[in-house]
Formats: C-alpha cells, structure tokens, sequence
C-alpha cells in the first residue's frame, strides 16, 4: 500500500494517477494524545487525495503528473512542468472542539454552534459546556450562510499565510479547504453554492488562483468539491478513493 501521496511520481495519466490514489491509505484517525501532533498530516493526505481523484479526467490537471509533499504551501504539484503550491486547511469551529474536550460524559450529541459562538472566549465556552448549557446555533436557510462565513475565515486566514514572506508563491497557487463545519450535514449544494460565489478571488496577485471547498449536500448525501476563481464558480462531483 502506498501510505503518502508524495510516492507520486512522473504519473503519466489519469488511470494511473487513479490506480495510485488508489492504494493510498487516506483513513483519518480518531484523535488521541498519541497522534494529536500528527493529525494534519493525516487530514491533508485525506484532502488532498480526494482533490486529486476528482481532477483526473478534468483540464485541471496535466500530465506527467508529481506531487511533493512540503511546508508553506503544504503541497507542490507539478503537472507537466508547471508548478502548483497547494495548502489545505478546514474549515471547522474552534468552539465545537473545545466542547467535545470538556463536555460532561453524559451529553448525548453534540449541539449545532452557528457562526456567531467563534466570538466566545475559551473561558466561556468551557464555562457553558461544564453546564450544558450552549442551544443550537442555526436553522433553515441561515445554515448556508452560517458554513460560508466559517468557510470565508479559512480563506481569510491563509490568505495573511499566504502573503507572508515565509510562504513560497509558484506559477498557480490553489487553496483546498474541507468543510468541516457542525452545520454541514444540513448543507444543500445549490444553496451553498450561492452563498460562496461572492468568495471568488478578484485579483489573484494578492490571492489565491483557485480555491477549492469539499462539502456535502445534504439532499443527496453526496460529497462534492466546488471550485473558486476569478471565473465563478464550478462544481465537481467528488470521486471517493
């Protein structure tokens, strides 16, 4: 079994890029203290290969194919002689997480945050969760609206990475970001879609060229990959490996 992604090397084709990711193990572990310093490692491999898999046949992609496996971006893809910086991130709720460390034992399931809970101090957060006490945070049509804004503070955050002078610039520079938001599974595509589109880099001297998102749609229980530049939105569905 090829463990990394970064075995990847001179692929010639997309049968052959699918045949590797194929092998890849992209299983993403449950958190323990063991492997907390690792957990990015195994996310971005996660991201990464299901980007990849859903590029294959697209003209996004070119052949011969390598990846490489790096820091700031985390990823160099070279696809026939063009260099491709790629850094992956989630975008996920910082409160939810410290929920689920310091929730009592007896909590059945784990409340909905919306958007607006980010602005609670950790304090706060640990406070309420001692007592239970924090409410769902959206419903209907604001969960659209809710995951763009946790997806917009992904972008925004990589955005300052990106313009560090610590952070390597190449001839495309692409963001993928899984949505990992707690209103995800209650995310219909069309709708999602909608709400990012004004997220499209204008000017990607200071930007990003692409942006990719993986989220779900709720109607179809399918997982897709959207794609962000200055052209608009384009939708792909995602293929599993």
């Amino acid at each position: 079994m090829c463990k990394a992604p970064e075995d990847m090397d001179s692929i010639k084709n997309s049968e052959q890029l699918l045949e590797i990711l194929d092998a890849v193990d992209i299983c993403v572990p449950k958190i323990s203290p063991e492997i907390i310093h690792k957990m990015s490692d195994y996310e971005e491999r996660y991201s990464i290969c299901r980007l990849l898999s859903t590029l294959a046949y697209t003209e996004y992609l070119s052949y011969p194919l390598s990846l490489k496996k790096r820091e700031s971006p985390d990823y160099l893809l070279c696809c026939n002689g063009q260099n491709i910086g790629i850094e992956v991130t989630q975008a996920t709720s910082e409160v939810s997480k410290t929920y689920m460390n310091h929730a009592t034992a007896d909590i059945i399931a784990e409340p909905s945050f919306s958007h607006a809970t980010e602005m609670m101090s950790k304090k706060q957060t640990e406070d309420l969760c001692e007592k239970n006490e924090l409410d769902d945070g959206f419903v209907g049509s604001k969960i659209a609206t809710d995951i763009k804004l946790f997806i917009e503070d992904a972008i925004n955050k990589k955005l300052k990475k990106l313009n560090n002078d610590g952070f390597s610039k190449f001839e495309q520079n692409w963001l993928l970001v899984y949505e990992n938001t707690p209103s995800g599974f209650f995310s219909r595509k069309e709708k999602l879609l909608s709400e990012i589109n004004n997220l499209c880099p204008s000017d990607v001297s200071s930007c990003f060229n692409k942006i990719f998102i993986e989220s779900m749609d709720s109607t179809t229980n399918k997982s897709f990959i959207a794609m962000l530049s200055c052209d608009g939105v384009e939708c792909f569905p995602l293929k599993d490996i």
